[in-house]
């Protein structure tokens, strides 16, 4: 991150107030993010395209291979927050299926952090590996028919020590196929 002394301010009658970001008194390491992030195209195309994350690109890519959201109508996305695979799916279900107007791709997020709003989607603000999340899911699903699709992007913030980083990322994933084995239907 930019620290406070890494910013410089500029007034001009026309452009005012501008602030220029200067990489000099920053760590190494974030210089060498903010450039990746400056040059990385994924990032533009998200700008260009108001996705809420560069990752929704690797969901449309996996879909294009796969037909992951064929004959898809309900989806669950694991680690959903910003919302970028959960916007994306949404718009790949309608775009692969044709429903008619009474009937609405839908998806449950759920996150431990906080997740804006999207149409057609239940927020779970939640630990998918808390046990309680499945009866959750579950009760939610009541009135939404089978799930279909099962996605999971979640990810353990990073110590730096991997055996411990490791541990975490199995837990993870454990818990993601522990939901999907109890809420996706067969074939899904």
């Amino acid at each position: 991150m930019l620290k406070k002394s890494s910013f410089h301010h500029f007034s001009s009658p026309i452009l005012n107030p501008i602030i220029f970001y200067s990489y000099r008194n920053d760590s190494a390491s974030s210089n060498i993010w903010l450039k990746r992030q400056k040059d990385d195209p994924y990032v533009k195309k998200r700008n260009e395209t108001g996705l809420r994350s560069r990752s929704a690109f690797k969901l449309v890519e996996i879909d294009e291979k796969i037909n992951l959201f064929r004959k898809c109508l309900v989806a669950i996305d694991l680690g959903a927050s910003p919302g970028g695979w959960t916007q994306i799916s949404l718009d790949l279900m309608k775009k692969r299926n044709k429903f008619s107007p009474q009937i609405s791709p839908f998806v449950i997020a759920v996150d431990t952090r906080e997740m804006e709003a999207i149409h057609n989607v239940k927020f779970i603000h939640g630990d998918a590996t808390d046990e309680k999340i499945i009866p959750e899911i579950k009760n939610i699903l009541q009135n939404k028919g089978p799930v279909n699709v099962v996605m999971s992007d979640m990810a353990p913030n990073f110590s730096g020590d991997h055996f411990r980083d490791h541990i975490i990322q199995m837990s993870l994933a454990s818990s993601s196929l522990n939901i999907t084995k109890n809420v996706l239907e067969k074939g899904g």
